[in-house]
């Protein structure tokens, strides 16, 4: 497996885990520091499987690369931001 290292970060990412922050990234602006993307939009857009997915993005959040928080909307199920690092967000002029 290929890793790189990137400048906003000391950490190696993975080809995947770099896509799904540049995904993320380019959901955000300045004026909204997070997203609302659903797993299964990143899945199809990313062409990758569910489980993959949920790796990365905890991997992601244990090097501090995004923060995920998560809010119940009772019978209708939760609703998740995720926002993305001021170092990441810097990084692609953000």
């Amino acid at each position: 497996m290929t890793k790189a290292n990137y400048n906003f970060t000391e950490e190696d990412l993975t080809h995947s885990e770099f896509s799904v922050l540049s995904y993320l990234s380019s959901l955000t602006t300045s004026e909204k520091e997070y997203c609302y993307a659903s797993n299964s939009n990143m899945c199809e857009s990313l062409k990758l499987n569910d489980r993959t997915l949920y790796r990365i993005l905890s991997n992601l959040e244990l090097k501090e690369l995004i923060v995920r928080e998560t809010k119940s909307n009772g019978h209708y199920g939760k609703q998740r931001k995720i926002f993305v690092s001021t170092d990441v967000k810097n990084q692609y002029n953000i």
